[in-house]
């Protein structure tokens, strides 16, 4: 279901990561899709 998803969405890639609409490609991205996430006033929620 996550490769169809993918690949319908036009992103390739592992991680890919989208955050309302905007692609994050790769290991070195996590820390940006992060920022945005607590940008949009979402937070870090531990296990």
């Amino acid at each position: 279901a996550n490769q169809a998803a993918l690949d319908a969405a036009g992103h390739w890639g592992v991680p890919t990561l989208v955050f309302e609409g905007e692609p994050f490609f790769g290991q070195d991205r996590i820390a940006m899709v992060r920022w945005r996430m607590e940008q949009k006033g979402l937070s870090r929620r531990d296990a």
